[in-house]
């Protein structure tokens, strides 16, 4: 295309030659987008354009190909899937087996909401669903949906695709276009500010490959025009960028107290582009005034909850003694307490012994205070007392049992924190098996989930991102953070548009990833001009547009990509000059006070001097191999648990499992000579049940039987967490047996019984109101012999 026209180019230099040249210029300027792609586009057409890119393309392409199939295996693998490859099975069932003929039997009518976020594979999948529908008067298609409301292109939603299935329908199936004008949420003025002013903002074409529509004026059913748009744009002297949010987040504070003070009802909400804006501000506002009632829906990652994190490093610690970092962290827990000192005194010159063994060093402990000394005793002995049921209950049980007698949800900054352990113990279940957790697993779940937080208090103020807000609606509506930008968007390695795929060039020179590149920001600045008219029109009767530029001499220019520079021609120069907040708290004056309960709850709590049960807690690291006698242990339960519960067929268990059984040890790491011992303990327990004359009336069904039942306890104040492997009723005797499987053989089996008196004491407290003479029993699993007390 010619920069210039001249009689040189075939125009004369007579009148009518210069209404032809004009109105060529006019088309063109028209025209323009189409102009700018020609010459991006010619930058990549030649081969020296991509002669450094073109040899790895096809072994690019095969590294994909391996990565989706690695992809596969892990899904199945983990029996997990994402929604990416549920539509892509679904594409594929539809495509290559006869699934679509038996649906025709079964789908008359398919309704879509929100069509204009559609994506090329779901349109692919309509496709393929509605084959036989064109033509067929006993089926239906409806697709309800607003292109100016496309805003979801980071899931490849496409708003072309809404313009294309207009023209030309889905397949074979043609449609019928109804076109609705009338607003039922926005007031007249909003209405009209958004017809007569930020229509022009809109692109003037259509244009598929830019991800552009034109604006589509509405009429609103609320004539009401004493409110509407209010453009507030600031200028500050602020010398930092945190000066300046903050001064911003100080007007937005007083904003809503003035618009709560004239309507205490009124239904207010705070919209931006990103949960980092959000999060910001939030923190500003509550710095200076935490009172005011919020509702943060899915602001900030739950990690980010402290009382989450602390049940996070609570389960990280019991499952390992030697994860150093989780001990020292549940160590100055609010349940716990401990100040930095103390830590310094009890760590800093022994970097070898676990956590656990030095809080058990006397010599060590002896160096703190009484009120540390109470607060680590206390701890030690809630640990001491449970840890015997690890691997024998359920993790979430087990975890919620310690935390909960730790006085975890007495250290609760906020009482609806609840919640978040309620979501962390879910997650657990998810993560875990009978007997191990998956961390890595559990760590997945918890990375991408964010919190909400709500207000108990009366009309709360909403904030959320402006795709949270999709659908939704409220009287005002404040906007502000105008003049934020947000991250780069386009950083991608590989970009892949209409099935043709670019990689970029590794020293930036220019190429085919370089238009692509160009294509996508084309769409995303346009698509930034749809969420902020989907922001603009939540709202029912007012909105507020806040935005801080920086005083600068006299220049005033919005930053690059913001919303500020969308609404830039509408501001009229009217700023409003905000103060910088005069106290203006640093990072480094701040000084973080130590959170935790109350020496009273530590009052009752006495030393531990028992020796052996120290020693109990560390058999997992001990290096006689009591940790697969622990595990042996674990799956022998399990199978009783299963095996007489079901009632099932001994010999076939035995004939069946022992190969998945040995494959649990093997996944352990065990070696091979204790994986023999343990597997001929579990075989000879479950023979037992069979063989042995106690084993086969532990194996019966009896009255009121329960197997690994939870009881929570009170007791002096106290809560313990109680587990009996078993319970029943017998000739109207109460019977409580705890399994056994010893390793090595035991002589004095009535001796070995006696040791575990204490616990199945603390199970007869569960059973004592219920006036039934009370037996107490140890089933030692591989001999076949239950032992009573």
């Amino acid at each position: 295309i010619l920069k210039r026209f001249t009689h040189t180019s075939g125009f004369p230099s007579t009148d009518d030659g210069k209404k032809i040249k004009n109105k060529l210029l006019n088309i063109l300027s028209k025209k323009n987008n189409k102009i700018n792609i020609l010459v991006e586009f010619y930058n990549v057409v030649y081969t020296d354009k991509i002669q450094d890119i073109f040899p790895i393309i096809i072994t690019f392409s095969t590294l994909l190909v391996d990565m989706i199939a690695r992809l596969n295996e892990k899904f199945n693998t983990q029996r997990v899937v994402d929604f990416t490859q549920i539509m892509g099975n679904a594409v594929e069932a539809l495509r290559d087996t006869h699934l679509p003929l038996i649906l025709d039997q079964n789908i008359s009518h398919i309704l879509i909401d929100e069509f204009q976020d559609t994506n090329e594979s779901q349109l692919n999948f309509l496709e393929l669903l509605t084959e036989n529908f064109s033509g067929n008067t006993h089926k239906s298609f409806f697709a309800v949906g607003d292109p100016m409301q496309s805003i979801y292109r980071f899931r490849k939603a496409e708003v072309e695709i809404f313009s294309r299935v207009q023209k030309i329908g889905i397949g074979d199936l043609k449609l019928q276009s109804l076109f609705l004008k009338v607003n039922f949420r926005s007031n007249k003025s909003i209405i009209n500010w958004l017809n007569n002013n930020y229509s022009k903002v809109f692109p003037s074409l259509n244009i598929a490959d830019e991800g552009s529509i034109p604006y589509s004026s509405s009429e609103s059913n609320d004539n009401n025009t004493d409110q509407g748009i209010f453009l507030n744009p600031l200028i500050s002297s602020a010398e930092t960028k945190k000066e300046l949010y903050e001064a911003e987040a100080l007007y937005v504070l007083a904003l809503i107290k003035d618009i709560k003070r004239k309507n205490d009802d009124a239904d207010i909400a705070v919209l931006t582009r990103s949960r980092t804006h959000l999060n910001e501000l939030i923190t500003l506002i509550n710095k200076k005034d935490s009172s005011l009632p919020i509702d943060a829906i899915e602001i900030s990652k739950i990690q980010s909850n402290q009382t989450f994190q602390d049940v996070y490093s609570l389960t990280k610690a019991l499952y390992s003694l030697n994860d150093r970092v989780n001990w020292i962290s549940i160590l100055k827990c609010p349940w716990c307490g401990l100040t930095v000192n103390d830590l310094a005194l009890l760590f800093e010159e022994d970097h070898k012994s676990t956590v656990w063994e030095i809080i058990n060093n006397k010599t060590k402990t002896n160096r703190l205070n009484k009120d540390s000394q109470k607060r680590l005793y206390f701890f030690i002995s809630i640990i001491q007392t449970n840890i015997q049921y690890r691997g024998r209950v359920a993790h979430r049980y087990f975890i919620e049992s310690i935390w909960r007698q730790l006085h975890g949800e007495e250290s609760m900054i906020d009482t609806n924190d609840i919640k978040n352990i309620d979501l962390f113990l879910d997650l657990l279940d998810q993560s875990s098996n009978t007997l191990s957790i998956d961390f890595l697993k559990l760590e997945r779940l918890i990375k991408n989930l964010y919190k909400t937080e709500t207000s108990t208090e009366k009309n709360p103020i909403k904030f959320l991102t402006i795709q949270k807000s999709k659908g939704l609606e409220f009287d005002c509506v404040i906007i502000p953070n105008l003049n934020k930008g947000s991250r780069t968007e386009i950083q991608d390695l590989i970009l892949y548009d209409k099935s043709t795929l670019s990689i970029k060039h590794p020293t930036n020179n220019k190429n085919l990833h370089t238009y692509h590149s160009y294509k996508e920001k084309k769409r995303l600045d346009n698509e930034k001009i749809r969420l902020l008219y989907v922001a603009i029109t939540r709202a029912k009767n007012k909105c507020y547009l806040i935005g801080t530029i920086k005083k600068d001499g006299d220049k005033l220019i919005p930053k690059s990509g913001t919303f500020m520079e969308i609404l830039w021609p509408f501001m009229n120069d009217k700023f409003t000059e905000i103060d910088v907040p005069e106290s203006i708290h640093s990072y480094e004056d701040f000084i973080p006070k130590l959170r935790r309960l109350n020496s009273d709850f530590f009052t009752k709590i006495n030393p531990v001097t028992n020796k052996k049960d120290i020693e109990l807690i560390t058999f997992s690291y001990s290096s006689n191999n009591q940790d697969i006698q622990r595990f042996t242990g674990n799956i022998v339960h399990k199978y009783l648990e299963i095996i007489i519960k079901k009632q099932l067929d001994i010999d076939i268990i035995l004939s069946n499992k022992l190969g998945y059984i040995e494959s649990l040890f093997i996944a352990q790491n065990y070696n091979k000579d204790d994986i023999d011992i343990a597997l001929n303990v579990v075989k000879q327990s479950i023979k037992m049940l069979k063989e042995s004359i106690d084993g086969q009336w532990i194996f019966q069904h009896h009255l009121n039987d329960k197997s690994e039942v939870h009881y929570l306890l009170e007791q002096e104040h106290t809560f313990d967490h109680l587990i009996p492997d078993r319970s029943f009723i017998d000739n109207n005797v109460q019977w409580i047996v705890d399994y056994k499987t010893p390793f090595l053989p035991i002589n004095d089996l009535s001796g070995e019984a006696k040791k575990h008196r204490s616990q199945l004491n603390l199970y007869e407290n569960i059973f004592k109101d219920d006036d039934l003479m009370i037996q107490k029993a140890i089933y030692f699993a591989p001999q076949g012999r239950l032992i009573k007390l």
